[in-house]
């Protein structure tokens, strides 16, 4: 089977790829708030680190390590953040890395993944009491939310696993976690009106019991 992220879909991500790429940085830099709000600089894991971009914003301190399925995104994250240590590896068969991982980050990786719980279920092994995880996918829970979805997601076939963010919520749960914040907006998530369900992009910020 062909990669789906090869280098044409890595070209579209590029600085002049216009909103795509505003959208996507504008997340990271919430992702990367969040992080070190939580967290002291230690060793940090992004699951399914594509290109590096995430982990480019982490500087001195930190101990960067990423999964990524997609040979083409681990050269890009070699050469964006030749610091880290990368693997190829699928996150629901279990990490390459020994850890533990004060923080994770999984963003935009759980609606491509067969088995989800077993995923949560391994970053919890990897991680202590009160280490930071950051999830972000689209979710459905409202006619509203399906409708943006069909016309944003579908057309990605690997989106396989199309929770609502109460489905999320009770993942993380269930694996556990305690969600700290958590909301349905792309730039301000923790916002009081992001807690109603219009917008597909789901973040919540978790901490391991």
């Amino acid at each position: 089977m062909a990669d789906p992220y090869d280098s044409a879909y890595y070209e579209e991500l590029r600085p002049t790829a216009g909103m795509a790429a505003f959208v996507d940085g504008a997340r990271d830099r919430l992702v990367a708030s969040q992080v070190r709000r939580l967290a002291s600089p230690g060793a940090l894991l992004d699951v399914g680190c594509g290109q590096g971009d995430l982990l480019a914003r982490f500087g001195d301190g930190w101990d960067l390590h990423g999964l990524e399925r997609s040979e083409e995104g681990l050269r890009r994250a070699r050469e964006r953040v030749p610091t880290a240590r990368l693997a190829a590896a699928d996150v629901q068969e279990g990490l390459p890395f020994d850890g533990p991982f004060g923080a994770i980050t999984m963003i935009n990786v759980l609606e491509h993944l067969e088995r989800p719980s077993a995923a949560l279920a391994g970053l919890a092994a990897a991680q202590p009491a009160g280490g930071v995880l950051v999830v972000h996918l689209p979710t459905i829970g409202t006619p509203g939310q399906a409708q943006r979805y069909a016309g944003s997601y579908d057309s990605d076939p690997t989106h396989i696993f199309r929770p609502s963010g109460r489905e999320v919520l009770g993942l993380l749960h269930d694996a556990g976690y305690d969600v700290r914040r958590h909301g349905w907006a792309p730039f301000r998530p923790f916002a009081v009106w992001s807690r109603v369900e219009w917008q597909c992009a789901f973040l919540a910020v978790a901490i391991r019991r």
